[in-house]
């Protein structure tokens, strides 16, 4: 299955939205734990994955925790890391290919403080080189 025409693709913000960090980045691991919840998409596909930094392409206003190129980052990826398929999104018209370790993408990463401090990192769309 072709999952990236350009009738389907994401298109890629000119500006980085508040509070996200665009970068080039490198799928270096995946966890492969499911949520509980087998009817959520992240409970049919992984969704956390150790990603490298290899450039960063710029900041959105309010980014609170700089991020550096070599820096390795836990991320969850919202739409998961398989293809977005109509079984996973069955209301999504546009598709992500998915992505594996080795995979290198650009995408906006979304710097969320936890309470009781630290950072965690989400990604919603990526462009896959």
């Amino acid at each position: 299955m072709m999952l990236d025409s350009l009738s389907t693709a994401i298109e890629m913000p000119a500006q980085v939205p508040p509070n996200h960090c665009r970068i080039v980045g490198k799928i270096l691991q995946i966890d492969s734990t499911l949520l509980p919840d087998k009817t959520s998409p992240c409970g049919k596909a992984p969704c956390r994955a150790v990603v490298e930094i290899t450039q960063v392409l710029g900041y959105g206003s309010s980014f609170g925790n700089p991020l550096a190129d070599g820096q390795e980052i836990s991320v969850m990826f919202a739409l998961t890391l398989a293809p977005t398929t109509t079984d996973l999104f069955p209301n999504m018209d546009k598709r992500l290919p998915g992505l594996s370790v080795g995979s290198v993408f650009t995408a906006d990463v979304q710097s969320l403080e936890q309470f009781g401090g630290g950072t965690a990192y989400q990604i919603f769309n990526y462009w896959k080189k």
